[in-house]
């Protein structure tokens, strides 16, 4: 494959002779650039190295988190902060939000801005009633329009950074609603958050047609668009069965400037201090999330049919105070094979999926300090340690509930994730 895009770059031009001979001659001294593509890969090195990729040092010893939780009087308690959605608004909720992340932020003033509308093309600001009192953005393919499948971020001072997913486009509109800049992103994506010195990170969704296995799923980009960094390739054995799209990764910032990425078929956390350097590898021991990786297409095709819902990781986020809260999806006691899935039906998803929860001390050597399962699908608030939870109204209307976790109960650990 490197012979025939070298080969390719040259006919077109976009490499001298000497670059060519040079990655021709040096293969395996190109490659360790990692880039997933051997034009830049070679222009990168004839400019004195591998510039653009960060360089990814060694695993630490991962800390391995074992047992049941071991602090008897903490108590995960769910807050319920705010009801969304009302029967007057112009716009209910998607019924496949349950499957969304980061479709609702709060604003400073206690309201809240959400972009998982029915129709999508714009957001709602709900007042603390959860009534919508305005909506921001407006549908169309200008500068400054939204498409359909939309999350949002609130960041400092209220600035709304509004992803578009099927475009591939990240917006940023400032605290009045007024649109400000676009970038488009080049490449299918799945996770984002934003960290705190403006930059995003996101998860390149792998294409087994068109990239190679050294390409990078973790992206950081700045506050343009432009990338600063790539890390973490897909799974060899995905690769192999052609799935590299089903080997996601869980990306959350992370506290004093480092960030978090997850694996998702496997109950495994890494901390990065900056882009390619991990300083922290933590691994959950436990009996309940054994590593569960697909190992083919019909097993795939028989999740929610034929099996449960498989084990994931879906979200973590870190305290300052050394707490890592994470949250896994799980299979519903109540689930029975053969019901046609349906993820625009909140009754099927809410007797599917469960969400479980646990409180990681870093502290000491790391251990759980308490669990929780929740009888629901959960999804994070981007930037927030708040969750929220869609239900469906007796006549048929969706609401879309914003939860505080907090750990209750022991003194030295009592507080809230932050947000």
């Amino acid at each position: 494959m490197l012979g025939r895009l070298l080969r390719h770059a040259w006919g077109s031009g976009y490499l001298s002779d000497v670059a060519l001979r040079f990655a021709l001659r040096f293969p395996m001294f190109v490659r360790r650039c990692r880039l997933g593509r051997a034009v830049p890969a070679v222009l990168a090195v004839l400019g004195g190295g591998c510039a653009e990729e960060p360089e990814v040092h060694e695993l630490p010893r991962p800390v391995v988190i074992r047992g049941d939780p071991s602090c008897e009087e903490c108590e995960i308690v769910l807050e319920e902060v705010a009801v969304l959605g009302h029967p007057t608004d112009s716009a209910s909720f998607r019924y496949d939000s349950p499957n969304l992340q980061c479709v609702v932020g709060r604003l400073s003033n206690g309201e809240f801005v959400s972009s998982g509308l029915v129709g999508g093309e714009m957001l709602f600001v709900y007042d603390a009633s959860g009534r919508a009192v305005r909506s921001i953005g407006r549908g169309g393919q200008g500068p400054g329009e939204l498409g359909v499948d939309l999350s949002v971020i609130v960041g400092a001072g209220d600035t709304l950074y509004v992803v578009d997913h099927r475009r591939r486009q990240i917006s940023t509109f400032d605290p009045l609603g007024i649109w400000q800049r676009s970038f488009s992103v080049p490449w299918r994506f799945d996770a984002v958050a934003r960290l705190g010195d403006g930059s995003f990170i996101l998860q390149r969704r792998v294409d087994y047609r068109r990239d190679d296995g050294d390409v990078g799923m973790v992206r950081i980009l700045d506050r343009m668009g432009d990338e600063i960094a790539a890390h973490d390739p897909p799974s060899d054995r995905l690769l192999e069965l052609m799935m590299p799209d089903l080997d996601g990764r869980n990306v959350a910032p992370g506290v004093s400037g480092s960030y978090w990425t997850t694996r998702i078929w496997s109950y495994e956390l890494h901390r990065w201090s900056r882009p390619g350097v991990r300083d922290l590898v933590v691994v959950r021991d436990a009996e309940w999330f054994r590593p569960n990786p697909p190992a083919s297409i019909d097993e795939v095709d028989a999740w929610h049919v034929d099996v449960p819902s498989p084990r994931r990781l879906l979200h973590v986020w870190e305290e300052s105070d050394g707490l890592l809260w994470t949250y896994s999806v799980i299979p519903d006691e109540r689930w029975r094979p053969g019901v046609r899935p349906d993820a625009w039906d909140i009754g099927w998803a809410t007797a599917t999926r469960d969400t479980k929860i646990e409180v990681l001390d870093l502290n000491g050597g790391g251990r759980v300090l308490a669990e929780k399962r929740v009888d629901e699908p959960l999804m994070p608030v981007c930037g927030s340690g708040m969750m929220t939870m869609v239900r469906e109204t007796p006549a048929g209307d969706t609401r879309t509930v914003v939860l505080r976790p907090r750990l209750a109960g022991a003194s030295e650990y009592r507080g809230a994730p932050s947000g």
